[in-house]
């Protein structure tokens, strides 16, 4: 079993609502709980996850989504790449470079 680099989690007092985690150059376990959707969560998420590639110095991320995820990767800035299926369920490949966002966080040219 390969082991995520770094996972981050969100929680309620009760419970994990969220969840989003790093494997090498590829995001994985993206889940937000139903009741929480439509909260921010997996953008927030999806942002640490971003910001942890870019301080491993990490250019590319890779993202194998659900059909009905990928419009959400997209809004991110990933774009298709490929398509690709898993034990007969179909997963869209999606890829973002982190060089501009990591030229933005250097603190050298202001947004």
């Amino acid at each position: 079993m390969q082991w995520p680099e770094r996972c981050m989690l969100v929680a309620t007092r009760n419970e994990i609502v969220g969840t989003a985690c790093l494997f090498k150059d590829s995001v994985r376990k993206v889940f937000v709980d139903p009741n929480f959707e439509g909260k921010g969560i997996a953008r927030r998420l999806m942002g640490r996850i971003e910001q942890a590639a870019i301080s491993r110095g990490l250019a590319m991320l890779t993202v194998q989504s659900s059909v009905n995820a990928a419009g959400f990767y997209r809004k991110l800035g990933y774009r298709f790449v490929g398509e690709k299926e898993v034990q007969g369920e179909p997963f869209i490949l999606l890829q973002k470079s982190l060089i501009a966002d990591a030229i933005w966080d250097d603190g050298d040219i202001s947004r």
